[in-house]
C-alpha cells in the first residue's frame, strides 16, 4: 500500500470489509506494527518518519484519530465532557490547565452544537450523535495535521452523519489538515473523498478521482 497526500485532500478507502482497511487505518494511528514499507508526516516543513512509533507520538505531532467502534474506544462514558476532551495526547503531554480545558470545552460545545447541560456533564448521558462530536470535536480541533477515521459516521442517524461529514470536509480540509477515510458505506466515500483507493486482500487495486461512478467503483471491488 503506498500513496501520499497534501494538506486538503481526503483519501477514501472503498473495499468489501475485511480486506485490510481497518489494519491500514490503525497502522497509520499508531496502532498496529506495519510489516513493511514507512509512514511519515510533514510537521513544520520537516518530513518524520513515525513508523511504528506508536499512538501516543503520533498523535502528538498532529494526527487525529477515529476508531472503529467510536464510542466505545473514542470516549469514555464516565468521564466529563471536558476530560474527554483533555486526554488528548497533545494536551496530556504538559501539566494540564483546567481553566483552559474548560475554556476549550466551552468553545467546542458551541462551534460544534454539542446538546449537552454543560461541559462538565457526563458523557454517558449525552446521546450517540453528541458523543459522536465531542470525538470529532477533539480530534479535529487538537490535531493539526492530519486525520484517520474508520467508519466515522456509522450507527449515527442521517442528519448527524451528514454533519459528521461536513465536519470532517470542513475542519479537515478547509483548514490545511489531510485526511485518510476508511468506509464500509460507499455512498460515504464517494461524498467525502477527493481520490478513492480500492483494497483487496491487503492491496490497493484501484485508484480513482472524484466524479468517478459508482458503478465504476463496485466493480473494482468484486473484481
Amino acid at each position: 500500500v503506498s500513496f501520499s497526500l497534501r494538506r486538503g485532500e481526503i483519501l477514501g478507502i472503498a473495499g468489501v470489509a475485511g480486506n485490510g482497511q481497518l489494519e491500514l487505518i490503525q497502522a497509520l494511528a499508531g496502532l498496529r506494527k506495519s510489516e513493511r514499507g514507512s509512514i511519515r508526516l510533514r510537521v513544520n516543513g520537516n518530513e518524520i518518519d513515525v513508523t511504528n512509533k506508536g499512538s501516543t507520538i503520533i498523535r502528538r505531532l498532529g494526527m487525529g484519530y477515529i476508531p472503529d467502534e467510536p464510542v466505545k474506544k473514542g470516549v469514555s462514558l464516565d468521564n466529563s465532557i471536558e476530560e474527554n476532551i483533555a486526554v488528548h495526547p497533545r494536551l496530556v503531554r504538559f501539566l494540564i490547565s483546567w481553566r483552559k480545558v474548560k475554556s476549550l470545552a466551552s468553545d467546542l460545545v458551541k462551534e460544534f452544537s454539542i446538546v449537552t447541560p454543560s461541559t462538565n456533564t457526563k458523557a454517558k448521558v449525552l446521546s450517540g450523535g453528541n458523543l459522536m462530536k465531542v470525538l470529532v470535536a477533539r480530534e479535529l480541533t487538537v490535531s493539526k495535521i492530519a486525520l484517520v477515521a474508520y467508519n466515522p459516521t456509522r450507527g449515527l442517524d442521517e442528519v448527524s452523519a451528514r454533519y459528521v461529514r461536513r465536519l470532517i470536509v470542513s475542519k479537515a480540509v478547509n483548514e490545511g489538515m489531510c485526511a485518510v477515510i476508511a468506509s464500509e458505506d460507499l455512498d460515504e466515500i464517494m461524498e467525502l473523498s477527493d481520490v478513492i483507493a480500492v483494497m483487496n486482500s491487503g492491496s490497493i487495486v484501484g485508484v480513482f478521482k472524484s466524479g468517478v461512478s459508482r458503478e465504476e467503483v463496485e466493480r473494482v471491488m468484486v473484481s
